[in-house]
């Protein structure tokens, strides 16, 4: 055998794995003296390795697509229809379906109609075409419509009209309290159906992420310009605004409030900065604390205060009024000045300076009657600006509305009257009890100041709606007295005659706390006292 054989020899041991010691000692000598043996040795090992590589991972790609065969073939039709319905059939399982239908056109039909009434109950239980949606849709037709709709007023004559048929089947309160209820509830019913169904609902929604404010409220004769609108479900989005008329009140994602008087033009960015253009502003800063960024024409609010009122509507100069804190106002172009509580501060815009001005919050009361957080349903009924003084009124049997205190914790325990809700409540003898409230309060006085030398008694009768739960009602004069401190009253100290008939002690004196705790109604004797005090706590949180 020659040298030729003999490597072929070797090298087909080799790839069987068929070689002794021997022979495989004498092959490596041969490759230890021939170069060229070497060189071929390497090319034939190489070859070898790559066929068993593509040997290795044909075998296994081959085991693998038979193995899958082998699963998908034990699949039954039925199960891969149930896959199809519930959208988890692969792309292999696709497959496997195809053929089969191939091989079973008749089940192609009933396949075709069965994911045809998918399709339809997917529609059926689509949110888009739910009750929500409807209402959503609504509440966009009443706001666009808000300006030419007849919805408000036909639903209030056809309410009226009902109220008139029933009316010979309410039980009658006493004296003519009752009918005045009846007429009471028709009105605020008529008033939340009409002007504040949208606003409440809005409000109960949480702030879209592209939204910086959302409207809680508005007056009924509210019209916005071209300039800029709110979306169709009361989102404030970036931009700039324009109020033809009305009053509007929005509040942040922070908790703070803005309340626009028209006409006004204003601007809001990202991070709730207001810039107001023209127009009468107010801002009252929320629960987190934050500081409110409010800039006008020329000047910039450089230390934030709990509330503070803008005043642009003059060409020529902006003005500012701190209500309660202190804060600061700056020019454009550096001059600042520092203000306390009821200071106000006029900027010249011609001359670029700031001058001190009169404390008149008069032009803010449209705006602070909103703000204020109390809605007067029924009476002749006053909301007193902030900073007015609890003294004697002019206008008699009128009801005068104090915030006495924004937001407040008591010092120490209160004493209220006892009133059960959906119950008249008498001031007579009343027993009392402790107010369990826990967190932050607000504090309201009612006043109604009287004619002692008339010699025939009247009747006062108000309704009001507070935006917070009704927490305690306190209308005894001891009661008055006792927590005057803890609420931190704006009252001046009058005596201890004062106090001792300040409050209502006639079971002639009734109240009626609705159901859901924020609607309060009133009928008060007047003429034999000097003054009726009534102090309302809500709970803010």
């Amino acid at each position: 055998m020659n040298r030729e054989n003999n490597r072929e020899e070797w090298l087909q041991a080799i790839r069987e794995g068929d070689v002794d010691e021997t022979a495989l000692s004498r092959f490596t000598e041969e490759l230890a003296s021939d170069p060229e043996l070497i060189a071929a040795f390497r090319e034939e090992a190489q070859f070898d390795e790559w066929i068993r590589c593509a040997l290795e991972l044909d075998a296994g790609s081959m085991t693998s697509s038979w193995t899958e065969m082998e699963e998908l073939a034990g699949i039954e039709f039925s199960d891969l229809v149930s896959r199809v319905e519930d959208g988890s059939l692969s792309s292999k399982e696709g497959n496997r379906l195809a053929a089969l239908l191939l091989e079973k056109e008749a089940d192609v039909p009933r396949l075709r109609q069965l994911l045809a009434e998918n399709e339809w109950l997917r529609e059926a239980l689509d949110p888009a075409k739910g009750e929500e949606a409807f209402l959503e849709a609504l509440e966009t037709r009443m706001w666009a419509e808000t300006r030419t709709d007849h919805f408000v007023d036909d639903f209030t004559k056809r309410l009226d009209q009902q109220i008139a048929e029933e009316e010979s089947n309410i039980i009658p309160m006493p004296t003519s309290w009752g009918w005045q209820v009846t007429k009471m509830a028709g009105v605020a019913a008529a008033v939340a159906i009409g002007a504040f169904f949208l606003m409440q609902t809005i409000a109960s929604r949480v702030l879209a992420p592209d939204g910086v404010a959302t409207i809680v409220k508005v007056s009924s004769d509210v019209a916005w310009g071209q300039e800029g609108q709110p979306t169709a479900n009361g989102e404030i989005l970036p931009g700039s605004y324009q109020l033809d008329r009305g009053v509007v009140s929005l509040r942040f994602e922070s908790g703070s409030e803005l309340t626009v008087e028209g006409p006004a033009r204003f601007e809001l960015g990202d991070d709730e900065e207001t810039f107001v253009y023209h127009g009468v502003a107010l801002a009252k800063a929320g629960p987190s604390k934050e500081p409110l960024k409010i800039r006008s024409k020329g000047i910039t609010v450089s230390k934030s205060v709990p509330l503070i009122g803008i005043d642009a509507r003059s060409k020529n100069s902006t003005e500012a009024i701190i209500f309660s804190g202190d804060g600061g106002v700056c020019l454009d172009k550096g001059e600042c000045r520092s203000l306390f509580a009821r200071e106000a501060i006029k900027a010249d815009l011609n001359r670029d300076k700031l001058l001190d001005i009169p404390y008149n919050p008069q032009p803010f009361s449209k705006a602070w009657a909103m703000a204020s957080g109390v809605v007067d349903n029924l009476g002749s009924v006053r909301i007193e600006l902030p900073g007015a003084e609890v003294e004697a009124n002019e206008e008699e049997e009128e009801v005068q509305v104090f915030v006495e205190n924004e937001s407040f914790r008591p010092e120490k325990d209160l004493e209220v009257d006892q009133i059960a809700v959906g119950q008249f409540a008498s001031a007579e003898n009343n027993p009392g009890e402790s107010l369990h409230a826990t967190g932050e309060l607000r504090s309201y006085l009612l006043q109604v100041w009287s004619d002692e030398e008339r010699s025939e008694d009247g009747e006062v009768e108000a309704s009001l709606t507070f935006d917070h739960p009704v927490v305690g009602v306190i209308f005894s004069s001891d009661r008055l007295a006792n927590s005057d401190e803890s609420v931190g009253t704006l009252m001046k100290e009058n005596g201890a005659s004062f106090n001792r008939a300040r409050g209502l002690d006639s079971g002639s004196d009734e109240f009626l706390l609705s159901d859901d705790r924020k609607t309060l109604n009133l009928k008060l004797q007047s003429g034999r006292r000097e003054v009726d005090q009534v102090r309302v706590l809500v709970a803010l949180n």
